[in-house]
């Protein structure tokens, strides 16, 4: 199946394929994904990816193992779809997730988006999710997400979210923790970040 998914694809469509799929994977592990032909990323025993001209691949479990997170893109979509725990999230700039994102903890999920288009700092990229990006955070356990923005003075290259101390902190690049910068947003609890819904 991962072989020649466009052989699959013949006989189920894109749609079944997909689901069929991704059917196999909601119980899966990473062991088994590697057996299966995924790449084990290395340094993370919880995350594997599959690459080829048909589809990309990037499977995740939480550090628990109870939920699992997959980033799924085919060759003439503007980027990653996100599906969580056997449900796709559905709503704008869903299929557009950058295709890597973490467990920051058990429960919650982040992956980058486009930021707003807007934005006085926006343009294009060679990744096509733009200068600017946002940052979509789901909760694995409540299933619920929300799609974090920088203000119109802020510039997000690269986002990230990381929990430290019971607070959740965003940063506008990857690395700016490591560097000792400031966070963008600071989220006291999961409540807090994700937003009254």
């Amino acid at each position: 199946w991962l072989d020649d998914p466009c052989k699959v694809q013949l006989v189920l469509g894109r749609d079944g394929y997909r689901e069929a799929m991704l059917s196999l994977l909601e119980q899966a592990q990473p062991g088994d994904c590697v057996a299966a032909g995924f790449r084990e990323d290395a340094g993370d025993a919880h995350r594997a990816h599959f690459n080829s001209d048909e589809l990309y691949i990037v499977f995740h479990t939480s550090p628990d193992g109870l939920h699992r997170a997959v980033l799924w893109a085919e060759p003439d979509w503007p980027g990653a779809a996100l599906w969580i725990d056997g449900r796709w999230i559905v709503g704008p700039k869903m299929s557009q997730c950058d295709r890597a994102g973490q467990w920051v903890d058990e429960r919650v999920f982040a992956v980058q988006v486009p930021g707003p288009e807007d934005h006085r700092g926006q343009g294009l990229d060679f990744g096509g999710l733009g200068m600017v990006r946002g940052l979509l955070v789901v909760d694995a356990s409540a299933q619920r997400y929300r799609i974090l923005e920088p203000s119109k003075d802020e510039h997000w290259a690269s986002p990230w979210l990381v929990k430290e101390g019971g607070r959740w902190l965003v940063y506008p690049e990857c690395k700016g923790r490591e560097r000792g910068d400031m966070p963008s947003r600071v989220f006291g609890t999961v409540d807090d970040l994700l937003g009254a819904q």
